[in-house]
């Protein structure tokens, strides 16, 4: 918000701030909605931007990047070790179970 006000003050104050201007002769009552009278006294104004405005411009401050967010921290260790499982827990392994079943050839060759 701060940096608008400069940005108004900085638009207007090199432009001489306030310039008169009258209306066209060509313009009707209709237009009066375009030209009111936006200051008292009854007389119409404009603002227009000074020469300087572009390199005033220049001097307002950037917005400064947000940083970059930090790395998630790595995980602490364990503070107390899982204990290994009791062997009397563990199921025994089938001692005669196979990964596959045996293939049988069922082809039958004749004599020939």
């Amino acid at each position: 918000m701060n940096s608008l006000i400069l940005l108004t003050m900085l638009w207007l104050i090199p432009s001489g701030a306030l310039c008169h201007r009258n209306k066209p002769w060509s313009s009707s009552g209709s237009d009066e909605r375009i030209y009111g009278h936006y200051f008292p006294g009854g007389h119409d104004y404009y603002v227009k931007p000074g020469p300087l405005f572009p390199f005033l411009w220049s001097l307002l401050p950037r917005p400064v990047p947000a940083p970059a967010p930090a790395p998630a921290p790595a995980p602490s260790p364990a503070l107390t070790p899982v204990p290994a499982p009791s062997p009397a827990l563990t199921p025994a392994p089938a001692a005669t179970a196979s990964p596959r079943p045996p293939v049988i050839s069922t082809t039958v060759r004749g004599d020939g």
